[in-house]
């Protein structure tokens, strides 16, 4: 498996896990690429296996805060860690570039998620009341000095 900077020709696969795994409101194809075209602030990094697109994150750079925006992996290669060295790879990411703290919302529903989070000393600072349409979401944060 490889965890890379997304490209141009990635944006396809990306918004099609997007649209599979965010149906309630997907990002557009556009907002994707303004993500290649602002690479200081926003990064978007893939997970490749064997030539395949099989899982994506979003981080958001804001001065000394930092922003998972979003972090999706193809069902049938979730449970192997995927999602784990992509959250990785933005701490890091996030901690070199000077980022103090680093936030993020999940479903109140979304047990895997929390765990991940969790596991790696994300905390519940707020709850979002209908923040994905209908449903609602935990806002996490962490000190990135932990890490």
């Amino acid at each position: 498996m490889l965890i890379r900077n997304a490209t141009k020709e990635d944006i396809n696969a990306v918004h099609a896990l997007e649209c599979a795994y965010f149906s309630a409101d997907p990002w557009t194809k556009q907002m994707f690429i303004d993500y290649l075209k602002e690479p200081t602030s926003l990064k978007l990094f893939v997970a490749e296996i064997d030539g395949k697109v099989v899982a994506y994150s979003c981080l958001r750079l804001i001065g000394v805060e930092a922003e998972i925006d979003n972090l999706a992996v193809c069902t049938n290669f979730r449970k192997q860690g995927i999602g784990e060295k992509l959250l990785l790879k933005m701490l890091e990411k996030a901690k070199k570039t000077g980022a103090k703290d680093i936030f993020l919302e999940v479903e109140v529903d979304n047990l895997p998620a929390q765990n991940l989070y969790e596991k790696h000393g994300f905390k519940i600072v707020a709850k979002r009341k209908c923040y994905y349409g209908d449903k609602d979401a935990y806002t996490y944060g962490k000190p990135l000095a932990d890490h």
